[in-house]
């Protein structure tokens, strides 16, 4: 019984540190090779919030997921790129060469002309603080623990299993 227990649990962290590996490597070849910024699968993308421009509708860390629309309209909350930086904001003005935005704690609309082209989807899901947590595992501490605990978890089921048969041994 212990043995299936320990594969099971085993198998299941496995998967889950395989899906992390694989959406780290899609991470990696979506931004340096097909230069997509942010990486999308069918249209959708995520973006992890960074500052506190759009308080209270999002929180520095929260992970949005964002999608890509064939056009945008006034109120919409959309993520743009300007030079490289990925900003969200919402959209507060429509003008025939762009849109205008602000962030909701922001007093100011921004300065910058946001072009269709620089729009990069429109706001879809907010999941609290879960972008914290990516951007941890990207630290080099973070990377760390992963690799630890994957190589625990891949060694620890047979430790167990050793001293499970060395204490039946014992007792025999």
């Amino acid at each position: 019984m212990m043995k299936i227990f320990g594969k099971l649990i085993r198998g299941i962290f496995i998967g889950i540190l395989s899906v992390l590996l694989i959406l780290n490597i899609w991470q990696l070849i979506s931004h340096y090779i097909l230069h997509q910024n942010p990486p999308s699968v069918c249209g959708f993308s995520s973006v992890i919030v960074l500052s506190g421009s759009m308080e209270p509708t999002f929180s520095a860390g929260d992970l949005l997921i964002i999608r890509e629309q064939e056009s945008y309209q006034t109120g919409e909350i959309v993520t743009f790129e300007d030079g490289g930086v990925l900003t969200t904001h919402r959209i507060v003005e429509e003008m025939p060469d762009g849109f205008t935005t602000r962030g909701d704690c922001n007093n100011v609309k921004d300065q910058e002309k946001v072009t269709a082209e620089q729009v990069r989807g429109a706001y879809l899901i907010r999941i609290p603080r879960l972008g914290s947590f990516f951007l941890f595992l990207r630290s080099p501490i973070g990377l760390l623990m992963l690799v630890v605990l994957g190589i625990a978890l891949l060694w620890l089921p047979d430790v167990i299993n050793d001293m499970i048969s060395h204490r039946k041994g014992c007792a025999d």
